[in-house]
């Protein structure tokens, strides 16, 4: 029997992001292994461990937040797999939340909303944070609307992200001021869970409605945050056990000297969580909004085109014109997107049948769902069961 890898994990444990890693690494090791761990809790920003050199790891899956454990673990002189975008030593190994996919599915799940005005918040001094506030700013641009950003002031001597968010309390007033000059309705991205949830309690501080005049998205999908938040956050998953997952496989082949090219692979969030902070439809036009929501309440009983177009009173024409100005796709499309969120949900949260999940989202056969389900989202129903089976753990 080949000798246990001995892997020392560097991560953190205090937030549900770090956590999920450490779960997709161990996924791994449990099919791939034996390997044998060095981990212990650990915040976001803490030193290596003592001792992490005499017990001689085979190699090292860290998130490098500082220069000071950029220093111990180039000292260590092992193969190591980078999961954080600070730039702190050269590492020839990353696998990275791709903060692109990140952002756009944030703002893509506002416009389904039907709002029109979005607004980003996040911290000084956190990289994801710039990274995603960057990219939220060049998406809306792109869009043709202008992107509302508000950061707070950095901590004069910041000592990791739990001691800079909460520094950011102290600027609340001002953050208050900030989200009642926002333009409204408006979907506000915070850079994660922890800042959304600060969001929504500005909101409640200063007695503005959520979601009806500020919808809020956060990221990481912190279900506990998520679940204590009021309303509850719905939040980008941003597939932290998958990224665990193949930081593994990577840090196995280079060990192994199978990768030893130097590799960035950048992994996709998993989509989007929706709760009671998105659960709005603020088209400006009332009539669109109410033609929305019908179709959300029925698209999975089987509604269809012409039932569509008898309930809205307009024809066939006038109504793909109105879908196409606001939603820049059809009526047809919208039945159809709300019928493949259905059967990604059941396709995640049950073992029904292929059969069974056609009947229940709408489809009059399986095959046809087949057919779309595979077109829309370049999976077949059973690749993409699978991947969820993974990411869920």
């Amino acid at each position: 029997m080949p000798e246990p890898l001995r892997i020392a994990l560097l991560i953190e444990s205090s937030y549900s992001f770090g956590r999920r890693l450490q779960q997709g690494i161990a996924a791994y090791a449990q099919t791939y292994g034996p390997w044998v761990f060095h981990h212990e809790e650990r915040s976001y920003d803490d030193p290596a461990p003592a001792g992490l050199k005499d017990w001689g790891p085979h190699g090292v899956i860290a998130r490098i937040t500082t220069p000071r454990l950029a220093r111990q673990l180039a000292e260590l002189g092992v193969p190591l797999v980078d999961l954080c975008d600070r730039e702190f030593m050269q590492v020839d190994h990353r696998v990275l939340v791709d903060h692109e996919a990140v952002v756009r599915l944030a703002i893509e799940h506002l416009l389904e909303c039907g709002l029109r005005n979005f607004a980003y918040s996040g911290f000084q001094g956190v990289s994801f944070s710039a990274h995603r506030q960057r990219l939220f700013s060049e998406y809306v641009e792109n869009l043709g609307h202008r992107p509302h950003v508000y950061l707070p002031p950095p901590p004069e001597s910041p000592r990791g992200l739990m001691h800079i968010a909460t520094d950011a309390l102290r600027h609340t007033a001002e953050f208050n001021r900030w989200i009642e000059s926002l333009p409204k309705p408006v979907g506000i991205i915070g850079s994660n869970d922890i800042r959304a949830q600060q969001v929504l309690s500005s909101c409640a501080q200063i007695g503005i409605a959520v979601p009806d005049q500020v919808a809020v998205v956060g990221v990481d999908n912190d279900e506990v945050r998520c679940d204590l938040c009021n309303p509850s956050l719905s939040s980008v998953n941003t597939n932290a056990f998958q990224v665990g997952h193949e930081a593994a496989a990577l840090l196995e082949g280079v060990i192994n000297g199978h990768r030893s090219r130097p590799e960035t692979a950048l992994i996709e969030p998993a989509g989007i969580i929706r709760r009671r902070s998105t659960d709005v439809l603020a088209f400006a036009d009332p009539e669109l909004s109410e033609l929305v929501r019908h179709i959300r309440q029925h698209a999975c009983d089987g509604l269809t085109i012409g039932q569509l177009v008898k309930h809205s009173g307009m024809s066939r024409a006038t109504l793909d014109r109105l879908f196409q100005r606001n939603l820049a796709h059809t009526p047809h499309a919208e039945i159809i997107r709300v019928r493949i969120n259905r059967v990604k949900e059941l396709l995640t949260t049950s073992d029904l049948a292929l059969k069974q999940i056609a009947r229940l989202s709408g489809f009059t056969h399986d095959e046809t769902l087949y057919r779309i389900f595979k077109r829309t989202t370049g999976q077949t129903p059973s690749e993409f069961r699978k991947a969820a089976a993974h990411i869920n753990g």
